[in-house]
């Protein structure tokens, strides 16, 4: 229990008993409602972290979560984890194992893998959900939060529908809001004119407050680094980091509980083409 404590940096100037006695309060109002609900220490951190540790608002905002869950339930994951194996198998995003210069995870995610004719968005937004999950239970990642990389580069046609239609902005904006860590940083690279088009059009839609952590790199590496460093990432953005999949896809599958039907992740080899991967999978 101490390990906990000790981890989780202070906030407000509360010491290790004044938060206790908040994850008491908070676990309290929640099993009053729900005497089924998840309510051990790290779980409960994750939503009073994220407002400041004030137990209401804590409380209001996970009861948002769910009720946006349950408005949109095809945006969380749904089905069994071993039948998200295909789309993990497209390689499209995923956490990178080392952290950035201010401890944030680093989530990429590379546009270019995305074919909506072989999966819809919600999907790919499910698969998303399995790996900020599976972060949400890391207290280091509570404190410090995650930055979010986007690579335009080769985004397809077909994506640019589905951004198009204003109501699946509008939830993205809302999806974004109701993650329970308190920093989340956008980093957007590699824009083309087709990547323009997207996000002219999706960008009014965004709410305030996640327009004010978007940032936007074009091709420039240094740029990124100035926010992330470059000691976490890859070799193709300026790191010297040779990404080992193995290593990264095992902590997801052990995260859930699951072994893969096969070690295809054994596989795949940095900028591997992700058709090449496909015809093996």
């Amino acid at each position: 229990m101490l390990k906990v404590w000790t981890q989780c940096e202070e906030n407000e100037n509360l010491n290790d008993k004044e938060k206790k006695l908040k994850v008491r309060e908070l676990r309290k109002l929640i099993t009053e409602s729900d005497s089924n609900a998840r309510t051990d220490d790290v779980y409960l951190i994750r939503w009073l972290n994220c407002r400041n540790w004030n137990v209401d608002a804590a409380y209001r905002r996970r009861v948002k979560h769910y009720n946006f869950r349950k408005l949109h339930p095809d945006w969380y994951p749904c089905k069994k984890f071993p039948e998200y194996e295909p789309i993990l198998k497209k390689n499209i995003s995923f956490m990178l194992e080392d952290r950035d210069k201010n401890g944030r995870r680093v989530y990429l995610a590379r546009a270019n893998r995305v074919n909506l004719e072989e999966f819809s968005m919600e999907e790919k937004i499910q698969m998303d959900s399995l790996w900020f999950d599976m972060v949400c239970n890391e207290l280091e990642t509570i404190e410090n939060g995650v930055s979010v990389i986007i690579d335009m580069k080769g985004v397809p046609w077909n994506t640019v529908r589905w951004f198009t239609i204003p109501q699946n902005i509008k939830i993205s904006s809302r999806y974004a809001g109701f993650t329970p860590l308190k920093y989340v940083e956008i980093h957007i690279l590699n824009t083309s004119p087709l990547a323009n088009v997207i996000i002219a059009v999706s960008f009014p839609f965004l709410s305030e407050g996640l327009k004010e952590r978007i940032h936007f790199h074009r091709a420039n590496m240094k740029s990124l680094h100035k926010y992330v460093g470059k000691d976490c990432l890859p070799r193709e953005y300026g790191g010297q980091k040779k990404l080992n999949f193995g290593s990264i896809y095992s902590k997801l599958y052990k995260a859930y509980n699951c072994n893969p039907s096969d070690r295809w992740f054994d596989e795949i080899e940095e900028n591997q083409d992700v058709d090449e991967l496909s015809k093996k999978c």
